[in-house]
């Protein structure tokens, strides 16, 4: 059995990051089964990639990814494809985002 890779540590001065980003919208800001099946393709192709030599569903590229309660995050089409993709899609439970996801209020504000 193959050893999980380490994350490496953010003041490490051994580790170079780099910083990217993603997005993507529609014309009314919402996210769409579309937008969303791309984000997790993406997901797994450059942020989290497949460990070379390892298959896609070994233990090692599992990836968990939290999810707020927006239907779309958990249709059909997109657990089936998380499902190929390795990718266990964790909702958050409904109320509990401001508590469980700090972007929502440390950059997009709460209320």
């Amino acid at each position: 059995m193959s050893q999980a890779p380490q994350i490496p540590k953010y003041n490490d001065p051994n580790t170079k990051f780099s910083a990217f980003s993603y997005t993507d919208h529609s014309k009314r800001g919402w996210m769409t089964r579309d937008i969303w099946t791309s984000y997790l393709k993406k997901v797994r192709s450059d942020f989290v990639p497949v460990i070379p030599g390892t298959n896609i569903k070994d233990r090692v590229n599992k990836i968990l990814l939290l999810c707020d309660s927006y239907p779309v995050h958990f249709c059909d089409e997109a657990l089936n494809l998380a499902k190929s993709l390795n990718i266990k899609l964790l909702k958050i439970p409904p109320g509990l985002t401001d508590a469980c996801q700090p972007l929502d209020c440390r950059v997009f504000w709460c209320t």
